[in-house]
């Protein structure tokens, strides 16, 4: 590492381990405090300062754009560099310069510097895990795939991350639809390092792919005890075993879930992968009314008991525009408030906002769509969502994740009074039924919901 200080350099493998491992050490106080000495230690230590930058703007939730406090902390990292000049090293010059991209939301870009970044470092874990993000927030499963394989052959055996390395190119195997794969690398990973969350998550995945409900359970409760302490996933590893109790017919299971884990940690934590999976169980569990399912309070005044801890937590970022899965989520907290004046603003906002990856294209489309749902205007919502169906991947996110669009469409589609719609909406239920080898309980859930107002289809 290119500082002289052994201080800030044990720091910055203490931020490095725990952004791996998805988790907060309190030993050692946790990333806030390892970021903070790694900085503090050095302040001319450029990898390590890109480092912490990196985390602020891979967060999600601000950016120079927003915070001033953040713009002047990577014009203090620029002024250093051009200050230090030749001393500063190409790979610190890449970093810096990832800084400056995701800034300026250009994740495009941003990869292209880490994938140049990956063919002559091909041990910078951070480069790795950056670059798989950003690949995760442009839907870009394929180029993922293929970075980290090239990276983790290259990759020596005396790296002490390289089980965390095996963890991600299990994800980018599992987003590509290689499950054997995917089940394999995850299970190396788990070899290096039992208790890597990531791993663990990505192996779950693969099992609810492929609607093997009751071993995801069993997978998900085997595992809690190193899952569970992994904070920064903890949430998400709720809502995956969450889905898999829907999908077991299990709904009050689902609920107790959502109620006691899944809503709390967003509320407290307020991170936004912990904002995605609060809004969409929500979405998704009352499209197919599973509150009422469950008898576990289906009144409106329940929903906005639920939904009003995820409203404050998006209420401040309808003006954001930083990311188009960021967009969507916040939307599902509008509607599920009734708050059609913020929904309506988070949509007329993306005009203002050009940086905003595919906001003309897929994002605005796809919130109308919500939208028009929301009011009832069920042909509306299926007109404007089934042109962009197949292009929803490029806002981000996992196949999973983003089955919440999905299951919108079906719904509205065999709501609408529209016969084409209605042939489209069993089209898609029998889709899914092929992918997952059998009918799932999921989309037994859509078709009888949405059969409840569905428009009779004449033969």
């Amino acid at each position: 590492m290119n500082t002289s200080s052994d201080e800030a350099a044990k720091q910055y493998d203490a931020t490095l381990t725990q952004m791996c491992g998805w988790y907060e050490d309190a030993s050692i106080g946790g990333l806030e405090r390892t970021r903070k000495l790694m900085v503090e230690a050095d302040p001319e230590f450029v990898l390590g300062r890109a480092l912490d930058l990196e985390l602020e703007l891979m967060g999600a939730l601000t950016s120079p754009r927003l915070n001033p406090s953040l713009d002047d902390r990577i014009q203090a990292l620029n002024d250093l560099v051009k200050r230090k000049g030749g001393s500063v090293n190409e790979q610190e010059l890449m970093h810096v310069e990832v800084v400056n991209l995701w800034a300026n939301s250009e994740l495009k870009k941003a990869t292209k510097v880490l994938e140049k970044l990956m063919t002559l470092y091909p041990e910078d874990v951070s480069g790795l895990k950056l670059n798989q993000d950003t690949y995760f927030f442009l839907g870009s499963a394929l180029p993922m795939r293929h970075s980290l394989a090239s990276s983790l052959s290259r990759m020596t055996e005396r790296n002490p991350l390289k089980g965390y390395v095996h963890g991600m190119f299990a994800f980018a195997l599992e987003e590509s639809m290689m499950f054997p794969q995917a089940q394999a690398e995850a299970e190396k990973a788990l070899k290096l390092v039992p208790t890597d969350t990531w791993a663990i998550h990505n192996y779950a995945h693969c099992l609810e792919m492929q609607a093997k409900t009751d071993e995801g359970l069993k997978w998900m409760y085997d595992k809690k005890c190193d899952w569970s302490p992994c904070q920064l996933l903890a949430c998400h590893q709720y809502w995956h075993t969450a889905l898999f109790h829907i999908n077991n017919n299990q709904f009050d299971e689902a609920v107790e879930l959502l109620d006691g884990e899944v809503l709390a940690r967003c509320v407290n934590n307020c991170t936004t992968l912990d904002l995605h999976d609060a809004a969409s169980m929500m979405y998704r569990m009352e499209l197919v009314d599973l509150f009422g399912l469950a008898n576990k309070g289906n009144s409106r005044e329940d929903s906005h008991k639920r939904w009003s801890g995820v409203y404050e937590v998006c209420k401040p970022h309808k003006a954001d525009h930083l990311l188009g899965f960021n967009d969507a989520h916040f939307m599902m907290s509008f509607l599920g408030m009734d708050d059609l004046k913020s929904a309506s603003e988070l949509i007329e906002s993306i005009d203002q906002v050009p940086t905003l990856n595919e906001g003309q294209t897929v994002v605005k489309p796809l919130l109308k769509a919500m939208y028009e749902f929301k009011i009832g205007a069920y042909a509306k919502c299926v007109d404007l969502l089934e042109v962009i169906r197949f292009d929803v991947i490029k806002i981000g996110g996992s196949h999973a994740q983003r089955d919440v669009f999905e299951q919108l469409l079906i719904v509205a589609a065999l709501k609408s009074d529209k016969k084409e719609h209605n042939k489209l909406g069993e089209r898609m239920l029998l889709e899914r039924q092929v992918f997952h080898g059998r009918k799932v309980t999921q989309t037994e859930l859509l078709e009888k919901q949405a059969a409840s107002r569905m428009v009779p289809v004449q033969a």
